[in-house]
């Protein structure tokens, strides 16, 4: 559906995009993942011909639309201020684009009807902006891109505005919407939750072009880069002791995930080495230590019991699974 190759796009004579490459397929919901300045919101802009690009190609639904103007590229553009009219109703924002497209009568009815009911907004289709939450506004948003049909939705960060407890809750609705309709969907964020949670695929930037495009699970636990496996998550680089029992030779990195860590009163077949608990942080359903192991420390997150197994100053005994150790050639 969205094929791209070879893309560069350039600010002030530099490349802030160089030589990307990327596929899309019908239906596919990519999340485009990075810190700012990355090039991902360029990157959807030049895809839906708002920044020009210096070389390369981008085709959708098969139709090379590089030149091509905004309107006639057949995508919809979700922004991240919403950018809503203040002095239209909920159904006059969203039948906004339907004007401009000269939609009228019993399809312009139909049309804003679906998107109302698909978003969840039926019921509010005569309030005000003003009147409206931050998640019912966003929802506004997307019903305004959705009513007119687009082959491709883009996104770019819709939730950053929003509380954390919003944002996990508008996640599910946009995961609902995806599955009910399909559409193929460029998706940005820095938030990396965001982009493991409703993703087909992530697409990790870096410096203007991608460091490793592959499902959630196998960008989390299977990081082809180092910056990768740093930037997606948390991590710890095993060094010292623990380092010199499971790679004493070569230049390999050797990680592991806090979550994967063992910790333990007595030896077991997971443990590897003593170490001491420096530090002990609740965090609700899990508990957090810092353990001290020869002058290094690791992070440990276990799920968190009526009483704490492990208190600060406690020596434990440290381990992992085999399975669960990321390397990386330096």
């Amino acid at each position: 559906m969205i094929t791209i190759r070879d893309l560069a796009v350039a600010y002030a004579g530099r490349d802030v995009l160089q030589g990307i490459d990327l596929t899309v397929d019908a239906g596919e919901f990519v999340t485009l993942l990075g810190p700012s300045g990355c090039g991902k919101s360029t990157l959807l802009r030049a895809i839906a011909g708002f920044v020009s690009t210096r070389a390369g190609a981008i085709e959708i639904g098969g139709r090379d639309v590089t030149r091509f103007d905004p309107e006639a590229r057949g995508v919809g553009f979700v922004f991240q201020s919403y950018a809503l009219f203040p002095h239209l109703s909920v159904e006059d924002n969203v039948a906004f684009g339907l004007g401009v497209r000269g939609i009228r009568g019993r399809e312009r009815r139909e049309r804003i009807d679906q998107a109302l009911t698909a978003t969840g907004l039926t019921a509010h289709a005569r309030a005000m902006p003003a009147q409206l939450s931050g998640g019912q506004q966003q929802r506004v948003a997307i019903a305004r891109v959705l009513v007119t049909r687009p082959s491709v939705l883009l996104m770019d960060e819709p939730l950053s505005n929003l509380d954390a407890t919003l944002r996990v809750r508008l996640r599910a609705e946009l995961q609902r919407l995806h599955r009910e309709l399909g559409i193929t969907t460029l998706y940005v964020t820095h938030d990396q939750e965001e982009a493991l949670s409703l993703s087909d695929r992530v697409a990790v930037m870096r410096d203007g072009a991608f460091d490793q495009i592959a499902p959630p699970r196998e960008v989390y636990q299977r990081p082809t880069t180092e910056y990768v496996c740093r930037f997606v998550g948390e991590v710890n680089e095993l060094g010292g002791a623990l380092r010199a029992l499971i790679e004493p030779h070569g230049a390999t990195a050797v990680f592991v995930r806090p979550e994967n860590m063992r910790l333990s009163v007595v030896p077991t077949p997971r443990t590897v080495t003593r170490g001491q608990v420096r530090l002990l942080t609740f965090l609700g359903s899990a508990t957090q230590y810092v353990i001290d192991v020869d002058g290094h420390e690791v992070v440990a997150v276990l799920p968190s019991r009526q009483d704490d197994d492990h208190a600060v100053g406690d020596e434990v005994y440290v381990g992992f699974d085999e399975a669960d150790l990321i390397r990386i050639a330096s």
